[in-house]
């Protein structure tokens, strides 16, 4: 992971900063590095105006086990995932393979 040094800050603004961070029960580092994470994810707009995913062929028009196809499909489920938050208040989403466990040990059926 990088850092990031940002010089000449407002003293002010920084407080201001601290105080939200506080009221969200967040470390100021972890407030900054999600307001910053949100500002770079792609948007639906921005994949609709991107020609790269426009011009790949659709599944209709090309082999669906093709490499060219795999990567075009991986490269759009890469993209869909960047739009997805990958925290919720904090904490890091639980994995599928978690919750597929949960769902087991929390039912009857499988015991």
């Amino acid at each position: 992971m990088g850092e990031l040094v940002i010089r000449n800050m407002d003293d002010q603004i920084i407080e201001q900063l601290k105080a939200k961070a506080v009221a969200q029960s967040r470390s100021l580092e972890q407030f900054l590095c999600d307001i910053l994470a949100e500002a770079v994810r792609p948007t639906r707009e921005s994949l609709a105006s991107n020609r790269d995913i426009q011009d790949k062929p659709t599944v209709a028009q090309t082999d669906w086990n093709s490499p060219t196809a795999r990567n075009a499909r991986l490269a759009i489920l890469q993209q869909i995932r960047a739009m997805t938050p990958q925290t919720l208040s904090g904490t890091q989403w639980p994995s599928i393979e978690s919750l597929i466990r949960e769902d087991r040990d929390n039912n009857e059926a499988y015991r």
